[in-house]
C-alpha cells in the first residue's frame, strides 16, 4: 500500500473508534449517522482489497522465487549440452552450431534455446547418451523449459494482479476523504459547545504528514 494510502486509513480508523465513542449522538436517518454509516463501509473494502493485495504480493514474490528456480535450472541443462556439443564437434562436425547460447541470458532466449536445443538434440540423441548424458535428457529439457514459460507466465499475472488492487483503492481512499469533509461542519454543528467531543474530532479527522526529508548542512568552507 502507498504511503500516503496508509496515513489515511489510519486516519479512517481513528474516524471510525470515534463514530463508536460519540456515534450515538447522531439520530438513525440524520446526515452524519449515514456518512459514518457509509465510511465504515468504505474502512471494509479497503480492508478486504489490502488484504488480497497482501496475498497477490505474496504470490508474486513465490512465483517470482519459481521463476528464478526454473531459470537457473534450464540455464544449467542448456550451458551442459552447449558445453558438450562443443567436445563432440571434434568428433561431429558442424554439431556446436546447433547448440550455441546466445550471451543474453534472459528469459525470453533461454525459452527460445531450450525449444530449439530439444528439436535439435533428437537427431543426436544417441551421441549425446554415448558422452555420458542421461537417456531421457531431451524429455528433461522440453520439462524444463515447460516449467520456466509457465513460471514466466505466472508471475506476470500475479504483477498484474497487485497492480489492478492499487487501481481498485485509489477511488475508495478518494470517496472516504471526501466522506470525512462532508462530515466535518457537521460533527462540529452536532457537538458544539462539547469540547471534549469536538477535541476527539479534531484528533480523529487529522492525517499524518508525510516524513520529510531532512537537508543536511552544508560543509563549513575550508
Amino acid at each position: 500500500m502507498l504511503a500516503r494510502f496508509r496515513r489515511q486509513l489510519a486516519m479512517f480508523l481513528k474516524v471510525r473508534d470515534y463514530n463508536a465513542l460519540y456515534g450515538a449522538g447522531f439520530p438513525a436517518a440524520s446526515i452524519g449517522a449515514v456518512l459514518f454509516a457509509a465510511l465504515l463501509a468504505l474502512i471494509e473494502q479497503i480492508e478486504q482489497i489490502s488484504a488480497e493485495k497482501l496475498s497477490a504480493e505474496g504470490e508474486l514474490g513465490q512465483s517470482i522465487e519459481v521463476k528464478g528456480n526454473a531459470k537457473d535450472f534450464l540455464e544449467d541443462l542448456l550451458e551442459d549440452i552447449a558445453n558438450m556439443a562443443v567436445t563432440m564437434s571434434y568428433e561431429i562436425a558442424g554439431i556446436a552450431n546447433k547448440f550455441k547460447l546466445e550471451h543474453n541470458r534472459s528469459v525470453q532466449n533461454l525459452i527460445t534455446a531450450g525449444r530449439a536445443f530439444a528439436a535439435n538434440a533428437v537427431e543426436y540423441r544417441a551421441d549425446f547418451i554415448r558422452y555420458e548424458f542421461e537417456e531421457n535428457f531431451i524429455e528433461e529439457l522440453i520439462a524444463a523449459t515447460d516449467a520456466l514459460e509457465a513460471a514466466y507466465a505466472e508471475a506476470g499475472e500475479d504483477t498484474q494482479e497487485r497492480m489492478g488492487k492499487n487501481a481498485a483503492l485509489a477511488p475508495l481512499f478518494k470517496q472516504g476523504m471526501t466522506t470525512v469533509k462532508r462530515l466535518d461542519p457537521i460533527v462540529k454543528k452536532r457537538f458544539r459547545g462539547n469540547a471534549e467531543a469536538l477535541a476527539a474530532w479534531t484528533f480523529a479527522k487529522h492525517v499524518e504528514r508525510a516524513p520529510q526529508r531532512s537537508i543536511p548542512d552544508n560543509p563549513p568552507n575550508p
